[in-house]
């Protein structure tokens, strides 16, 4: 069965097929040509790939129920579990909506949180995600377009600067702090082209392997992506250092920018990974 077929067998799109064949849910046979040739068996594998995707359930989930490390009760379970509280957290939020859009007196000014909700407490610990989240500001700062837009600026302008006092040839790579390879003066540009490179194809790798463990907040991405961009402007700066001869250790800075950025990623990506297990 072709490609084409097992689209019009299933109503789902070609890419949607090629997709679970690249992350290896399933295996198609190759012809003596190299065409892939689906089996019933391929069909209705991808039939219940989509249909477990429909219920919200990650694709690491289905990879596991597919390969039998994981029963699919026990996926249905946890997935029923989670869906319990985040029901319970939109009802309990529709519900606060009503009584507000029922009162015509309220507003922001006069607005009594407790009348509404008495155990604050109770409340807050219900929606910890949200409030831990929130009380990273540092996360979201960083990860804003603005912070991205004026990193890539600056490694533009330094570059543009630069290359004017740049001997022909500079130092790209150092081992020991001594330099083991180096490049032409141009190679300079490379800093802020990986910037656009890491904001337009990298971050949309970044969001599928995120979608793909349940992790669906762009926010994480657009930290992640800023940060190597931080990464960038550190190593062009210290490029441009080294030619001086004021500073010969990358690592040390790299190491800094690692532990200060990755220590606030590590916290806000297991408050999301864990929210479902504290409901």
């Amino acid at each position: 069965m072709t490609i084409k077929e097992v689209e019009e067998t299933t109503g789902l799109a070609r890419s949607n097929i090629r997709f679970y064949e690249k992350e290896k849910l399933i295996s198609p046979e190759r012809t003596e040509n190299g065409y892939r040739n689906y089996t019933e068996a391929d069909t209705a594998l991808i039939k219940k790939i989509a249909w477990l995707r429909t219920l919200g359930i990650s694709i690491e989930d289905i990879r596991n129920i597919v390969t039998h490390n994981v029963s699919l009760q026990k996926a249905i379970q946890n997935r029923s579990i989670s869906l319990k509280a985040e029901l319970a957290d939109l009802e309990d939020a529709n519900r606060i909506c009503d009584r507000l859009l029922q009162d015509d007196e309220v507003d922001f000014d006069n607005l009594d949180v407790e009348a509404y909700t008495p155990d604050l407490k109770n409340h807050w610990e219900k929606h910890s995600r949200i409030i831990r989240l929130d009380s990273v500001g540092f996360f979201f700062l960083w990860g804003r377009t603005l912070i991205w837009g004026l990193i890539t600026a600056a490694c533009f302008f330094i570059a543009a600067v630069a290359i004017h006092f740049l001997p022909d040839v500079i130092p790209v790579q150092w081992s020991q702090g001594e330099v083991s390879q180096t490049a032409s003066n141009w190679v300079i540009f490379v800093y802020p082209a990986a910037c656009v490179i890491a904001r337009f194809l990298l971050r949309p790798f970044i969001i599928r392997k995120l979608w793909q463990s349940g992790i669906q907040i762009d926010s994480i991405t657009d930290y992640i992506v800023n940060f190597l961009c931080l990464l960038a402007l550190v190593i062009e700066i210290f490029t441009l250092l080294n030619l001086q001869g004021t500073s010969r250790h990358v690592e040390i800075w790299i190491v800094i920018s690692i532990l200060l950025f990755g220590g606030v990623l590590f916290l806000v990506w297991n408050s999301v990974k864990n929210h479902g297990k504290e409901k």
